[in-house]
């Protein structure tokens, strides 16, 4: 199911530049590999023009090795880590992502798999999507009213493009 405005939520009406992923249960399984076609996506929508950064819970030290274990340092130039500013759901992390891309909230979308990236989102004032297959169920995301639901990661260009689509009519 891929869902847009799956919870009665508008859009801004502003295209989103800024794409900020939660890294474990979003981009990364328990086992450390990638969910699939986390990486050709992640590719794609960089090559297209969209700003990449993550925001989790983890560790400056395991997001850093992780990122080079995975050969994804390139497409994450600006990430935040719990032990470097306040942690989920507070707003700060994607306060300052935001910031370091010079950018606003409005043109930023916080995608994540649990309650606290979708409420870190919302305290933040800033759109979120959910994805279903990480920690928490679609149910519970839902109740968070993000912008829209996946099921897989592989869905995230078609939800951006129909989006798009919306905005532009």
């Amino acid at each position: 199911m891929v869902s847009d405005q799956s919870a009665g939520y508008s859009h801004s009406g502003q295209k989103y530049q800024l794409l900020i992923f939660d890294w474990d249960g979003t981009l990364v399984q328990l086992s450390g590999r990638l969910f699939e076609g986390v990486k050709p996506v992640l590719q794609s929508l960089s090559e297209q023009g969209y700003d990449l950064a993550v925001a989790t819970g983890m560790s400056r030290r395991g997001l850093n090795q992780d990122l080079r274990n995975l050969a994804l340092t390139e497409l994450f130039p600006v990430t935040r880590t719990a032990d470097e500013t306040f942690s989920k759901p507070h707003p700060l992390m994607l306060e300052e992502i935001v910031t370091d891309y010079d950018t606003c909230v409005e043109a930023a979308l916080m995608v994540g798999d649990t309650e606290y990236d979708l409420q870190m989102a919302a305290n933040a004032g800033m759109d979120s999507l959910a994805v279903s297959y990480g920690v928490h169920t679609a149910e519970r995301l839902l109740k968070q009213r993000p912008q829209g639901l996946i099921e897989q990661f592989a869905q995230l260009p078609a939800w951006l493009n129909n989006l798009n689509k919306q905005i532009d009519k």
